[in-house]
């Protein structure tokens, strides 16, 4: 198995974990991916994966710095890639967080 088949396993078990309401496994995964799509240097899937990772992060109402670096450096990459649906959905992460 290649590593980018590792980290959307590891994605896919996060979006599975925060599914099946265990926000404390969905987080290990989370950070599993983006590790692992950080030295991959794959900017798309790991603006994504940091994107999804926010999101759960909002949903929970926990660290919200962290929640802002996140979703900070996700909205930055899918501005850099013009990847426009994701922008918007960095973007109303940002106006929910800020309300």
């Amino acid at each position: 198995v290649g590593p980018e088949l590792d980290a959307e396993a590891a994605r896919a078990r996060a979006l599975l974990a925060a599914h099946e309401g265990d926000p404390q496994r969905a987080e290990q995964w989370f950070r599993r991916a983006i590790d692992l799509f950080r030295e991959l240097a794959t900017p798309f899937p790991l603006a994504r994966s940091e994107l999804q990772y926010a999101e759960l992060l909002a949903e929970l109402g926990d660290r919200e710095d962290d929640l802002g670096k996140l979703g900070d450096e996700a909205e930055a990459i899918f501005e850099r890639l013009a990847a426009g649906p994701w922008l918007a959905r960095a973007g109303a992460l940002r106006e929910r967080a800020a309300a």
